[in-house]
């Protein structure tokens, strides 16, 4: 693996107007600087293209599909479609902190065995008391 490996960002979109703008400006964020997004807009009446900045400080990707895949679906899509090294899920209606590839990284390039890395995370629900 390169000391700096490009990460693939995959984010599945439909109709998630509201913490899409989020989700991306948390990509956006990030301190690792070797990044690719793609973006599957799976048939969403509210395309994801009018929600992605025109200039941006790491590449987007923007496939629409003509037919629902549903989540899995595009989630598969954007694998084959990624040219990094490693793979990074970013739902539409999450939110990274700005050294969540960073560290994900770091644990591939110190443990050569590791195939996939997690972390825990928060619920955060807007709208409720």
């Amino acid at each position: 693996m390169n000391e700096k490996p490009l990460v693939s960002v995959i984010t599945p979109f439909y109709n998630d107007t509201k913490y899409f703008p989020v989700a991306l400006e948390s990509y956006f964020s990030q301190t690792y600087a070797y990044l690719e997004m793609i973006v599957i807009d799976d048939n969403s009446s509210l395309p994801a293209s009018r929600l992605i900045p025109d200039k941006q400080k790491y590449p987007v990707k923007l496939l629409r599909l003509d037919k629902r895949l549903g989540p899995g679906g595009a989630r598969n899509l954007g694998i084959r479609e990624a040219r990094g090294e490693l793979i990074a899920f970013l739902d539409s209606d999450d939110i990274w902190m700005p050294e969540f590839i960073n560290e994900g990284v770091k644990v591939f390039l110190e443990h050569k065995d590791a195939v996939w890395v997690y972390c825990d995370g928060y619920y955060l629900i807007y709208d409720k008391p």
